[in-house]
């Protein structure tokens, strides 16, 4: 392919992978965050019929318990709004996350549905949830206050290649000199906290396995689901792998009021299929833990 021709596949290419990202940044903070504001840590803020979520499952010790979920994040759709340029979010609300802190599952299980849960409050009467009374102190954190940016972003190597099925031709080092020779965002160590865009990766990519744990339940512990199936299977797979797109990135915290480590210093990602997304269905977003 003669170079001119190149150079516009690869700049198509790039501009429709793009995507708009919200970068996050935590700030510490002396006085309560306001109800229903943005904030990482705290108690959340709820409706008054609201049951705190649980999960059965092991911890590190092999002891298996039914453990309440830590409380993560939550984020104000308002807040967000002007920094949404997609329009993706809903408009209003408070979008809630939680996490099983103590089996910390890693989401390559479909036994690890419910360790993770996102819940959208669309109501202008929410209070102060207390922590439940077997929340360890370990997980209950102190407040930290947000700021936002938006930043258009392209995926890590990893995802972009198994994206376009490694149509490009680029390997690693073409694909990041590319990005760096048109200053093309990919998210790096310094983009822990987002919203949408794309994961600052720790290992592989995420949307291979949330469309094949979460939608078809299988196993991927290992490499034998994705490697039992045919070619035209895995093409299939690559197109509704598609679909997925990172609903909020959080990394591992050592702020004052907040120590979290995900892991060994890794980050969690929140998944959510387009069609979901589009429906306010926040039931089957799926998590990915990924640490060194």
């Amino acid at each position: 392919m003669p170079n001119f021709l190149k150079d516009l596949f690869l700049g198509f290419t790039m501009k429709l992978w793009s995507r708009n990202g919200i970068t996050l940044t935590p700030i510490p903070t002396d006085k309560p965050v306001e109800t229903g504001k943005s904030k990482f840590g705290g108690k959340p803020d709820v409706p008054a019929d609201f049951v705190w979520p649980y999960y059965e499952g092991k911890n590190y010790e092999d002891k298996i318990q039914n453990r309440p979920l830590a409380f993560l994040a939550q984020l104000s759709c308002a807040e967000l709004k002007p920094f949404d340029k997609e329009g993706l979010l809903p408009e209003t609300g408070v979008l809630s996350f939680f996490y099983e802190l103590e089996s910390a599952p890693w989401g390559f299980d479909p036994a690890d549905r419910g360790s993770a849960r996102v819940f959208w409050f669309d109501s202008p009467a929410l209070r102060s949830a207390d922590f439940p009374a077997d929340l360890s102190e370990e997980f209950r954190f102190g407040e930290l206050t947000l700021e936002f940016a938006s930043r258009t972003m392209l995926p890590s190597y990893e995802e972009f290649d198994y994206l376009t099925r490694g149509k490009t031709g680029l390997d690693w080092d073409e694909y990041e000199e590319y990005c760096e020779e048109h200053e093309l965002l990919i998210p790096n160590e310094e983009d822990l906290h987002t919203v949408f865009g794309y994961a600052a990766l720790v290992q592989g990519e995420c949307v291979s396995e949330c469309e094949m744990v979460e939608r078809h339940g299988l196993y991927c512990g290992d490499g034998n689901a994705y490697n039992a199936r045919s070619e035209t299977e895995r093409v299939k797979l690559q197109v509704e792998s598609r679909k997925w797109i990172q609903l909020f990135q959080m990394g591992s915290l050592e702020e004052e009021g907040m120590e979290l480590m995900f892991g060994d210093c890794g980050t969690v990602y929140f998944y959510i299929h387009r069609d979901d997304l589009a429906k306010r269905d926040f039931s089957r977003v799926w998590l990915i833990l990924q640490c060194g």
